[in-house]
């Protein structure tokens, strides 16, 4: 029998319990927002956001291992991956598509190893000259594994009870998460362009909206996903604007040199492209796309599911994402045109990277990320 395939010594109504406790944790590690405090000093992180992560992580640690001995799981650490968190997150990811019913003992087994290990980094954190973003990235990669490790557990339960997951059950994967995260990206980097391209804007009007913007992104559910190397610069960028448009007196010329480190970095929010599962992803979906366009006339193409497919490569291309979000007549000569381009440029980017398959339907986990979909 296969590990982790076990007769549980719980039964149906067991099963409910459980997924109720892990509902109930992963609503409590996302009412625990990083982002609150990535203005607080180092002595304010050690009284508020650790305290909480810490005692997080020690109740999630519990409630996974009352999950191992339920389900009677082996001890065994090979599939552990201390210390690589993307490793960590792309086992859970495929512990679920292989049936996570079938794998519930091991996967609680492997994610309470991580917590322990997150919780013990988090202590020698705590007790060393750690700085503030040192200990901001350690509490969110700790939110967001007992967050991914808990809604996997209970999709799994749900399987095995043969109940219904519920709509939002909370379970993204991976490449969801870069997706939406590319998505919101190019949103960032358009406006920018567009308040760049104003002349009538002068600098001040420029910083003020491009603070807006900011301010947007930050209130986003994606943003506690968002790399932490990203959301430092971000913050150090909405630091030099509030600070130059706070003082009248401040010389023109600085305010020009805050909007030239904004753009630049708006411009290198593009390479969130060459993450390898982006580009597999979009190899896969080009071709898919292409072939779609190719066996139907003009007469009746199947936008529906063109549609469906096109959602996964918002924030690649700009002329792609134009056509996308045209309300006009479809050209479907202008989409083949389009899409061959993207092709070329995906397999000159990279010929030795081959397409693969996005885990599930990838537009609902989108949309279940970042809430409501937004045209814009």
């Amino acid at each position: 029998m296969p590990p982790g395939s076990r007769t549980p010594s719980r039964s149906s109504s067991d099963h409910a319990e459980l997924r109720e406790d892990l509902g109930a944790l992963v609503n409590r590690a996302r009412e625990l927002a990083v982002g609150e405090y990535e203005t607080d000093s180092i002595g304010e992180l050690h009284l508020t956001l650790l305290p909480r992560a810490l005692s997080l992580l020690t109740d999630a640690e519990s409630l996974f291992s009352e999950i191992v001995a339920a389900f009677d799981s082996p001890q065994d650490t090979s599939s552990h991956t201390d210390g690589d968190m993307e490793g960590f997150l792309e086992a859970v990811d495929q512990l679920v598509t292989d049936g996570p019913g079938a794998r519930v003992g091991d996967l609680a087994f492997m994610a309470r190893l991580e917590l322990a290990s997150r919780r013990e980094r988090l202590v020698q954190l705590g007790g060393s000259a750690c700085p503030p973003w040192g200990l901001l990235d350690a509490c969110s990669g700790a939110r967001r594994r007992v967050i991914k490790a808990a809604t996997a557990l209970g999709q799994g339960l749900a399987r095995l009870s043969n109940a219904s997951a519920a709509p939002d059950d909370g379970f993204v994967t991976e490449i969801a998460v870069s997706l939406t995260t590319r998505r919101i990206y190019a949103r960032f980097r358009r406006a920018v362009d567009r308040t760049s391209a104003d002349a009538s804007l002068d600098v001040r009007r420029r910083l003020r909206l491009a603070g807006v913007q900011l301010v947007v992104l930050f209130n986003r559910p994606i943003y506690e996903e968002l790399r932490i190397v990203d959301r430092r610069e971000f913050r150090r960028l909405q630091s030099d604007i509030l600070a130059w448009l706070r003082n009248p007196a401040e010389d023109e010329r600085a305010g020009e040199k805050i909007w030239q480190d904004l753009a630049a970095f708006a411009q290198m929010l593009q390479e969130v492209n060459r993450r390898a599962e982006l580009l597999q992803h979009d190899l896969a979906v080009t071709g898919e796309l292409l072939d779609e366009l190719a066996h139907h006339d003009d007469a009746r193409p199947r936008w529906a599911e063109i549609d469906r497919l096109a959602h996964g490569l918002r924030g690649r291309d700009d002329a792609f994402d134009d056509l996308v979000a045209s309300k006009g007549p479809r050209d479907l000569g202008a989409w083949r045109q389009t899409l061959r381009r993207v092709m070329q440029s995906l397999e000159h980017e990279c010929p030795d990277v081959a397409p693969r398959d996005v885990l599930g339907d990838v537009s609902t986990l989108v949309i279940r990320i970042d809430g409501k979909e937004r045209t814009n």
